[in-house]
């Protein structure tokens, strides 16, 4: 197997791991094992620095449409590389998702249809108001982006050491989506929407549930124009704007 290929499969093993451990959450919540969103975030990034420890060294385990965009522009990524990783980032949400109602099956079908509730609509972002989903998925993923980037620049004093790296990203994550997890549903990424959207289609066509809100009003589109452009903006923002303004970073 050649190195990309490792690596692109590298990227959709990591994807499908964060997933399926990380919004594993959401029917624990649904069941009442869990209650607080704030804790999902937190749930949440200690997965992720699991995801990173254990799939960074193989994909870099980005995870995330607008970090690999970035990453391309200021981080060596191979552009060549970009729709395999866009691609593989997708499908492995999707799968990891496709693995959480394997694993909870009939217990979480059983506690959604008791509350009213589609299980098929459970994973996706449902943004509460759209103007103020927009800006703070922006926002979020900007803070996102600034922060792995100064988390992993070893040119920086503050530098913590590639040893923290994973637990210093899955900090930054968990601050991200705990700012937004109560209004757009702190996505912070296209592809985990998307990929949860197509799993929940899947779901919903094989088990036999509604499934016509999952595209409706295009609310998908928020999640595919604002943090990726947040992201970009936030790895322009830092590399142009903050790196330059510390006379004490490395050269």
């Amino acid at each position: 197997m050649s190195l990309n290929a490792k690596k692109i499969l590298g990227e959709f093993l990591g994807c499908v791991f964060v997933s399926f451990f990380g919004l594993g959450y959401i029917p624990a919540m649904y069941m009442g094992y869990c209650a607080s969103t704030h804790v999902l975030a937190c749930w949440f990034g200690l997965v992720y620095s699991f995801g990173v420890l254990i799939f960074s060294p193989i994909s870099g385990l980005h995870a995330t449409t607008g970090v690999t965009l970035s990453f391309s522009m200021y981080h060596g990524f191979d552009k060549k590389l970009i729709p395999a990783y866009l691609l593989v980032q997708v499908l492995g949400w999707g799968v990891g998702i496709l693995l959480s109602y394997a694993m909870f099956n009939t217990a979480l079908i059983e506690q959604c249809e008791s509350l009213g509730v589609n299980p098929a609509t459970i994973f996706y972002c449902h943004p509460h108001n759209v103007p103020t989903a927009c800006t703070v998925e922006f926002f979020t993923a900007m803070l996102l982006m600034i922060g792995i980037y100064a988390v992993t620049d070893a040119r920086l004093p503050s530098f913590p050491g590639v040893n923290m790296i994973p637990i210093s990203v899955g900090v930054v994550i968990a601050v991200c989506v705990s700012l937004g997890v109560g209004i757009s549903g702190g996505a912070l990424n296209f592809a985990r929407d998307f990929g949860a959207r197509l799993a929940c289609l899947v779901f919903g066509l094989v088990m036999g549930y509604p499934t016509d809100t999952i595209f409706a009003g295009g609310s998908w589109l928020i999640y595919l124009v604002c943090p990726t452009l947040g992201a970009v903006c936030g790895g322009v923002l830092y590399q142009k704007v903050f790196i330059p303004l510390l006379p004490t970073a490395k050269k």
